[in-house]
């Protein structure tokens, strides 16, 4: 939480230095929006740490605010479930774990569009964005799992199972986005994004599962989101003063 606190200031500050650059070029500032996506979990139910086995239905809702043509920060909110199972793998059957948690997420991250909002809406033949992200948040996941129901002989997963018994972990740790989006300017009032991000932590607990599984590997978990935003305030554009 204290990095949060930190992370928070520091864009607070960010605003404040290009407030009036933003206002003087006479640019949309503030946009708000939502959407639906889904997430998939990384971890030790999870053979692959690039796709998700499974994925669960997600909720986002974010505010954005843009500090220079093509700098954004964005505060954003994601609810959604995250879940894996070793009855997804045929080898992995005898320990049969099965995992699933609610999953809440408070982040803010730095955007950057390769296109900047007046050449989107001046250019109706090109109004496509791409755009990269990168942020820091707090994540929450309560996982539920029965050590109870493996079948599993091997010493290193049964003893595997005590340690994480006995492991108090926390249920909030910091999560940090990563990804890439295309932004399509629909008109000068709304903006379709679609994007896709991974969320690294820094612990292996968000699936409470850790020595009976990969203790050397940290659990992760991906977003892909589709989102319609609102701009707010001025949309009208001035033109670049001529040069004689």
């Amino acid at each position: 939480m204290i990095v949060l606190t930190y992370v928070i200031r520091f864009l607070a500050l960010f605003l404040m230095l290009f407030n009036p650059v933003i206002h003087a070029q006479n640019r949309a500032v503030w946009e708000v929006g939502g959407g639906l996506g889904v997430a998939g979990y990384l971890g030790d139910l999870n053979r692959s740490d690039l796709i998700s086995r499974e994925f669960n239905l997600a909720i986002h809702g974010f505010g954005r605010r843009y500090i220079s043509d093509q700098l954004a920060i964005k505060a954003g909110l994601t609810m959604s479930q995250i879940s894996g199972s070793d009855l997804n793998y045929e080898e992995r059957k005898p320990r049969n774990f099965t995992m699933s948690a609610p999953m809440g997420e408070i982040s803010v991250v730095l955007e950057w569009d390769v296109f900047d909002q007046t050449y989107r809406s001046r250019n109706r033949n090109n109004n496509l964005s791409p755009y990269l992200f990168v942020g820091a948040g707090v994540v929450y996941t309560k996982p539920r799992i029965n050590f109870q129901e493996t079948t599993s002989q091997n010493p290193s997963v049964l003893k595997g199972i005590v340690k994480d018994e006995n492991t108090r972990f926390s249920y909030f740790n910091m999560a940090f986005p990563l990804g890439i989006g295309m932004k399509y300017t629909l008109n000068q009032r709304w903006v379709l994004s679609a994007e896709v991000a991974y969320r690294l932590t820094f612990t292996d607990y968000l699936d409470c599962v850790s020595f009976s599984g990969n203790p050397n590997k940290t659990d992760a978990y991906q977003t892909f989101t589709f989102t319609a935003a609102r701009r707010l305030g001025r949309t009208q554009y001035r033109s670049p003063p001529s040069i004689r």
